[in-house]
């Protein structure tokens, strides 16, 4: 019985270092995907607005060319 214990205690110890590695990986997940949505609010904000960039950027060009 002594050497099923033994067993167990590592099988154990290696749940807890899983268990512990899941929630750092979760927490990162959720770290990544708020950059994500943070990058693809930008994208549809570009998607929406791109012709207005264009106009601000024709504007200065013509204000820095004179």
């Amino acid at each position: 019985m002594a050497e099923n214990r033994e067993i167990k205690s590592p099988n154990v110890l290696k749940t807890h270092v899983f268990i512990e590695g899941s929630r750092k990986n979760q927490e990162k997940w959720v770290e990544t995907k708020e950059k994500l949505s943070t990058i693809t609010d930008s994208a549809k904000w570009l998607h929406d607005n791109w012709k207005l960039l264009l106009i601000g950027i024709a504007a200065l060009y013509v204000l820095i060319k004179d």
